[in-house]
């Protein structure tokens, strides 16, 4: 039995089903997932924080002003209206995102807020290591006679070294082929560029991190901060932030049937496709080789752009696959931590 959902959000399943019948284990066989790099996480986290900072701020004008539709934005991303008649809002006109507004770039299906909360899942049920703030000071909450197996501090370091890998890269315009320039062309022609953003620029350098986190407020309780301009994580400064060519909008959108989970699910977050040209295989589950099949894999939402892939000349096909294999990963990762 699926967790249940609020009815304005009927596309949305938790893609980790919970223990309904509280047996010890998920009625689920099992999830294929392909993970992604951890590069450039500082950079995602923090679009992710301001991101999030702006569409609170739109809920909070909508509920100041009762019966008034109240656009959620923030840096050239829609995520639908808002409104609030006085007694509640109404989420209907909401968008890839859900109805707290905040913004999850981490996980495929956009199910973390900030690297921390990905951790603090990710070290449970990959590694078996219960971190204190989930389950308490001195708790065996696993019964393997462990308690305190990782400590408030262990885990603010793993995020803090994870946020501060370097980014990835791209071969810079000047010294691309003319086929590759073209490539970039075709990108933009048939859509790509409308969910894979290829650039945000962030209001701060800065990074902060908090504890204890509270996600619709990212500015609370902050106890460290991180100058992304450093040479390692090494992001490009624009005015008081920096560059954060992750090409991707960080919103979630349905895929259609053919990459549905068996969970039920068919909502991920856009992949970010900087580092692409290093990270095959591709999507969610990893069944695409080749970036050209990952392209024509898209369904749902994305499928006059898989069609428009599918129907290139051969041309265009090579060129824009030439273009997406100038998105590297670091040469020399962790050389400048």
């Amino acid at each position: 039995m699926a967790p249940q959902v609020p009815a304005a959000f009927p596309g949305i399943i938790d893609p980790d089903l919970d223990d309904s019948d509280d047996n010890g284990y998920a009625e689920v066989q099992g999830r294929v997932i392909n993970p992604p790099f951890s590069f450039g996480s500082g950079g995602v986290e923090l679009v992710g924080k301001e991101m999030t900072q702006d569409l609170q701020a739109q809920k909070a004008l909508a509920e100041a002003n009762p019966s008034t539709s109240v656009d959620l934005e923030s840096k050239g991303v829609s995520f639908g209206s808002i409104s609030h008649d006085g007694v509640g809002f109404n989420f209907s006109q909401v968008e890839g995102i859900g109805p707290d507004l905040v913004v999850r770039p981490f996980g495929r299906t956009g199910c973390c807020a900030t690297v921390r909360e990905f951790d603090t899942g990710a070290m449970q049920f990959h590694h078996g290591i219960q971190p204190v703030e989930v389950v308490g000071a001195g708790v065996d909450a696993d019964g393997d006679g462990v308690a305190d197996e990782l400590l408030e501090g262990e885990l603010s370091a793993m995020h803090i070294f994870q946020v501060s890998l370097e980014r990835p890269r791209q071969k810079k315009v000047s010294k691309q082929t003319p086929q590759e320039r073209a490539g970039s062309d075709v990108f933009n022609d048939i859509g790509c560029a409308d969910c894979h953003v290829r650039e945000f620029v962030t209001n701060s350098k800065h990074l902060t991190l908090s504890l204890p986190e509270v996600m619709e407020d990212p500015s609370a309780n902050v106890y460290f901060s991180i100058n992304l301009t450093r040479s390692a994580p090494g992001f490009r400064r624009s005015g008081s932030g920096v560059v954060v060519p992750l090409f991707a909008d960080l919103k979630l959108h349905d895929m259609g049937p053919d990459l549905t989970e068996e969970t039920g699910n068919s909502l991920f977050q856009t992949a970010r496709l900087w580092g692409i040209a290093d990270t095959a295989p591709y999507l969610h589950d990893g069944r695409a080789l080749t970036l050209g099949e990952a392209i024509s894999e898209h369904g749902g939402e994305a499928q006059a752009n898989a069609d428009a892939f599918d129907a290139l000349s051969a041309a265009d096909h090579d060129a824009l696959i030439a273009f997406l294999k100038t998105l590297r990963t670091p040469r020399s990762p962790n050389k400048n931590l």
